[in-house]
């Protein structure tokens, strides 16, 4: 895997920033068919320094993961079947918690 780079990480965010967002631009038409132009404006700064925030955090996030996967990853050894099993462990948390607040959800519902 390539280096992380300054440039790197502005082409991507240019890159991420280019294609128009939905959501901003429902915002600037509901502002601006209640003539709150300049409310819309700063809503839509706002939406998008926390967008990139998120982002930007995601990123740092994955990068440091790796680095933390690939420390701990040679002090600790493990098994090709766990690493393997791990995606369809998961999985069924994820199913198996689904499952749950669904049945919980139900007799509210019904």
């Amino acid at each position: 895997m390539p280096d992380t780079t300054w440039k790197g990480l502005a082409g991507m965010g240019i890159s991420a920033g280019i294609i128009p967002c939905p959501t901003a631009l429902v915002v600037l038409l509901a502002a601006i068919s209640q003539e709150e132009i300049a409310l819309g404006l700063l809503l839509i700064v706002v939406f998008s320094l926390g967008l990139a925030a998120t982002l930007t955090s995601l990123g740092l996030g994955v990068v440091y993961a790796k680095h933390l996967a690939d420390r701990v990853g040679s002090r600790v050894n493990f098994s090709s079947r766990i690493v393997a099993a791990l995606p369809a462990l998961s999985t069924v948390v994820i199913l198996a918690l689904g499952v749950v607040l669904t049945a919980r959800a139900l007799p509210d519902i019904v």
